[in-house]
């Protein structure tokens, strides 16, 4: 591979976001009075999955997901984030998955915007979240 080339694949590879975001823990759930939703403290794996590292700084306009703090993860790394989720009630039933909207800076030093699927069923959040949206519609 000649310079241009290898200058051509840095650039590329600066700008490419690659997530992926899992339940990690829970600490704490809560679910007000009639409300439609639970709000659960707990921890998300994200997972640098690009050729390069970045930085998670947030959310994007979400307010269904707050993250407590920003990590720079290598690439192919994993890191756990404390969060705190609002997850809506479907019926009567617990969402299977949710979007959540991520702010990344990237190796180009850009901020970008990428939505990954956070899948609920199946984890330590989806019983408590069943529950908590069972009572909602008691």
């Amino acid at each position: 591979m000649d310079a241009w080339a290898a200058r051509q694949q840095l650039r590329s590879q600066s700008t490419q976001v690659s997530l992926f975001v899992s339940v990690a823990g829970i600490g704490s759930a809560t679910q007000d009075g009639e409300a439609d939703h639970v709000r659960i403290e707990g921890t998300l794996a994200i997972m640098n999955g690009g050729p390069l590292p970045i930085e998670v700084t947030n959310v994007s306009d979400d307010a269904t997901v707050v993250l407590h703090t920003s990590h720079r993860i290598a690439a192919e790394a994993t890191t756990w984030f404390p969060a705190q989720v609002t997850i809506p009630c479907m019926d009567t039933a617990a969402p299977a998955s949710m979007m959540v909207a991520l702010s990344v800076l990237t190796a180009d030093h850009h901020h970008r915007a990428t939505k990954v699927q956070l899948q609920l069923a199946g984890t330590l959040w989806h019983d408590v979240i069943a529950r908590g949206c069972r009572r909602s519609r008691e």
